[in-house]
């Protein structure tokens, strides 16, 4: 049983020593400046105040931020345009990124756009460019599973010369890079009655009369539909009770759709775009008919 004393003894010496050594580090070490260890991100959202904006002389084309009233000039793809679409905080990290839109000119040129994140210390990060030459419409930015998304549309309008596609594709910020995380293929309306720029195939001067009673009066109106030989589509003039109004966006077809708004059915041209009757024309978004004279 000696040894196993002699042992416990030779333990305890060392314990002594440990705990001896364990004291002497704290007391050191508390008469030290503790240094809390941070990443950038966290720096960041301690109140930072950043603003995004464009230059050019004669284009918009210079991308810049103020960050706490530094400026930076961000290096950004060649492009002609460039045109904030958005501020916010698209990613939900606590800072504002952007949304850019790169345009270049021209009715025959489409839309693309890419991210702009803040990294920190004077440091930003572009994403890749998403969009295409069939992004013409304005991107809306939407909620998604509680994020902010971006939601484009690519139609191959225009030079109606193949068959008529519209997609609609919806982006997110994550990352640090632009994800795609929804595809839908826009399906075509179907009409009552309709024209298209095909019925022109054999000559591609005349006019085509569509005649349908839109407004239930017991009177057909007439749609006179003529081809625009220039983007191989179709422009159409609309005669209600003498009347004349006159549509000058060429279109893949237009057709006469079972719906009404304030008692007039309503129009649709390519694919999904619908026309409706507001009280003195018909109208779409942020375009009317021309009222150009009585008949």
């Amino acid at each position: 049983m000696k040894p196993t004393r002699l042992f416990k003894a030779i333990n305890s010496k060392h314990s002594l020593k440990f705990c001896f050594l364990f004291l002497v580090i704290i007391l050191f070490t508390s008469n030290s400046t503790a240094i809390p260890k941070t990443n950038t991100k966290e720096v960041i959202k301690r109140g930072v105040k950043i603003k995004y904006y464009t230059k050019g002389e004669f284009y918009e084309y210079e991308l810049y931020a103020k960050v706490d009233d530094k400026e930076y000039k961000i290096d950004v793809p060649e492009c002609a345009l460039l045109n904030i679409i958005e501020q916010t905080d698209f990613n939900l990290d606590g800072i504002d990124d952007i949304l850019v839109e790169i345009g270049y000119g021209g009715n025959n040129k489409g839309l693309s756009y890419f991210f702009v994140t803040y990294d920190g210390n004077g440091l930003f990060h572009v994403t890749d460019e998403f969009g295409n030459e069939e992004v013409r419409e304005n991107p809306k930015i939407e909620n998604w599973n509680g994020i902010p998304s971006v939601s484009i549309i690519e139609v191959n309008a225009g030079m109606c010369i193949e068959e008529h596609h519209k997609y609609q594709k919806r982006y997110i910020l994550e990352h640090g890079e632009a994800i795609r995380v929804e595809f839908k293929k826009i399906e075509e309306l179907p009409a009552i009655k309709e024209v298209r720029h095909t019925d022109f195939s054999d000559d591609n001067n005349k006019i085509i009369t569509m005649k349908y009673d839109i407004n239930n009066d017991g009177i057909e109106e007439q749609f006179l539909v003529r081809y625009w030989e220039r983007w191989s589509s179709v422009l159409f003039e609309l005669i209600i009770k003498g009347t004349k109004y006159s549509c000058h966006l060429g279109c893949s077809r237009v057709g006469i759709l079972p719906t009404t708004t304030n008692g007039y059915h309503d129009i649709v041209a390519d694919l999904d775009r619908i026309y409706k009757w507001n009280g003195k024309t018909y109208a779409c978004d942020n375009y009317e008919l021309e009222i150009i004279g009585v008949r």
